[in-house]
């Protein structure tokens, strides 16, 4: 048996509030009692009536959230009246293996950047919980996360529930499965099916607000709007609406792990410093060049001050071409600073493979930006040699030229390339070798992103000069 899996931002009640909060930005307290009492005692139960009752009882607020006493005080009105507390991992583990549920709030972790209170259900054999997230679909968060990490995540007790102690369940209230997210990415491909497999049929910009239903391996089916019933990637979504201004400090302020002050502080940033946050949480600003929080204002006082510009200009939507050159500019980056090494075969074929054994060639290290940028099916490697494109196998050349083609031209120069008409990201092949087109240095020298032989440590684009005059076999340009 099962937990419900209500989410907070579903449309039917993420704007309902009351003392300063909602149920989409701090309804993760009532949304779990919701899925555990739905599932228990009364299928009538949303998250929306335990937030009311919360709120009505102050038990729950915009600043804090929800309280450890109003949890327990709200399941015992709802009919929750068997439970047990615990401070006990190994007593919250038995339990767990006992079948029972536990409702615990966690920091820090792959869960949340704040406090976020969770549902776990069931350990898988790999001693994954298994868990209802009332923030998240994604499986990395409720069915992949190890028991070591969800323990040293916990902030302070566990509710131990036994569902057997509820005989007369009403068995699975009926799934919610429309969803309300904002695009977070500067532009997200909406595609014709769940898969970058598959064409694209539009872009969105950041800041979209989409209604979405039909969940399934990463991927919303759209409900509404120009693009209804196509789909669009959970890795280009946010349950926050985009939050994109300019501050400047007041005074000395603490940078955080998290949106709250009980969280590690990363770095303490003095007065005036200029940051700009990316989203926002209750009074707490998220400034990704520092990778931490910062608190806006408490009550009266006001911490940061609005830079604001006289002048707007529109954002251009990036091309696929500049997108993968900035991919392969970041992404050889963070190769150099893992110490990666150039390796010709026995490569990973993922990009989360590859930094774990911090090795790649030139064609698995253009495959794994590509692969980053959804513009290719994920574990898909291929390499350009001799005119052609080529793979471990006939099937996966044939699946490889076939992906190429959805997003891109095949052309053969057979010139060098000052004379080939170049543009930058255009992939080149050589025999053998594959590198990315940058752009021309002050002296007229073409400079490539590459991970050859000779690359490591270097840093990008660069001139390299055995391909200067040398003829480019095939290429591929990015639509």
């Amino acid at each position: 048996m099962k937990p419900n899996f209500y989410k907070q931002y579903d449309k039917d009640w993420a704007g309902v509030s009351g003392n300063g909060a909602t149920v989409a930005r701090n309804g993760c307290g009532p949304t779990s009692i919701a899925n555990v009492v739905s599932a228990l005692v009364d299928s009538k139960v949303t998250p929306a009536t335990v937030f009311r009752y919360m709120a009505d009882h102050k038990y729950i607020d915009g600043k804090y959230g929800s309280t450890w006493n109003g949890i327990t005080q709200t399941l015992k009105h709802f009919g929750i009246t068997k439970f047990t507390v615990t401070s006990s991992a190994d007593a919250a583990k038995k339990g767990i293996n006992a079948g029972h549920w536990l409702i615990g709030v966690v920091t820090y972790s792959r869960w949340t950047k704040g406090g976020h209170f969770l549902v776990l259900y069931a350990l898988n054999p790999k001693d994954c919980c298994q868990i209802s997230d009332s923030a998240s679909s994604s499986d990395a968060r409720q069915k992949n996360g190890p028991w070591k990490e969800y323990k040293s995540a916990e902030r302070m007790q566990w509710i131990d529930i036994d569902p057997k102690d509820y005989p007369n369940a009403p068995g699975k209230a009926k799934k919610s499965t429309v969803f309300t997210l904002w695009v977070s990415d500067a532009y997200a491909n909406v595609r014709k099916g769940r898969g970058v497999k598959y064409g694209v049929k539009g872009i969105l910009k950041r800041g979209t607000k989409l209604t979405l239903y039909s969940y399934k391996n990463g991927w919303y089916r759209i409900k509404t709007g120009k693009f209804k019933g196509y789909y669009i990637s959970e890795t280009t979504l946010s349950k926050y609406e985009p939050y994109v201004k300019k501050f400047e400090l007041l005074e000395e302020m603490n940078l955080r792990k998290g949106y709250s002050t009980k969280t590690d502080i990363i770095k303490t940033l003095p007065k005036g410093t200029k940051v700009k946050s990316s989203k926002k949480k209750g009074d707490w600003i998220y400034a990704p060049k520092y990778k931490g929080w910062i608190c806006v204002q408490s009550g009266k006082t006001v911490y940061l001050k609005e830079i604001k510009e006289e002048k707007k200009t529109e954002e251009k939507p990036k091309t696929n071409a500049e997108k993968l050159c900035d991919m392969m500019r970041k992404q050889i980056a963070e190769m150099n600073e893992l110490g990666f090494k150039y390796k010709n075969g026995g490569n990973a074929k993922t990009w989360t493979g590859a930094k774990k054994k911090e090795n790649s060639n030139c064609a698995t290290c253009v495959c794994y930006a590509l692969q980053r940028l959804l513009l290719i099916p994920k574990g898909m490697i291929f390499w350009l040699n001799q005119g052609e494109i080529r793979a471990h196998s006939k099937s996966e050349q044939r699946a490889a030229i076939k992906a190429i083609k959805k997003v891109g031209k095949i052309d053969h120069p057979n010139k060098p390339p000052k004379k080939a008409g170049l543009k930058p990201g255009d992939i080149c092949g050589y025999s053998p070798h594959t590198q990315v087109f940058a752009g021309w240095n002050d002296k007229g020298e073409p400079l490539w992103y590459s991970w050859g032989t000779s690359d490591p440590g270097k840093a990008m684009p660069r001139v390299k000069s055995s391909y200067t005059n040398k003829k480019i076999g095939i290429r591929i340009r990015l639509k």
